[in-house]
């Protein structure tokens, strides 16, 4: 708020995201509520998620656990199920680790895409058995 003109929404936006980037370094997540509504309002998940995601690839791998989990956060086993949140978690550290190529990202990734495996094969033996 020190730093910042009180109308200027993009400066408060860049301040509040540098500073939940260097939170999301020192494993916390301080700032990133904040840093969400600035730069994005209040309700708007989908840019929460870009921004989240953009952290992400600026930083670190606590970063993109972070992320994923906010950005997957809607695929809770509770709300749909198991399957579609591995398939997002899956899908959010594929994208990360191709765009880095950070070790720890191909690693949560493989362990996410991994346990689809199997129950995708099963499901489509299933599927061809009901051929």
């Amino acid at each position: 708020d020190y730093c910042c003109v009180e109308d200027d929404s993009e400066c408060k936006c860049s301040y509040l995201r540098e500073a939940c980037l260097f939170s999301l370094q020192g494993d916390s997540t301080d700032y990133c509520d904040e840093a969400a509504i600035a730069c994005c309002g209040k309700d708007d998940v989908g840019c929460k998620c870009s921004l989240l995601e953009s952290l992400c690839l600026e930083s670190d791998l606590n970063s993109c656990l972070f992320g994923g989990e906010f950005c997957c956060a809607s695929y809770q086993p509770n709300s749909i199920s198991w399957d579609s949140y591995f398939t997002c978690k899956c899908d959010f550290f594929s994208h990360v680790s191709s765009v880095l190529a950070n070790v720890g990202s191909v690693t949560v990734a493989n362990q996410y895409c991994e346990f689809l495996s199997p129950r995708a094969e099963n499901l489509t033996e299933q599927a061809m058995a009901l051929k």
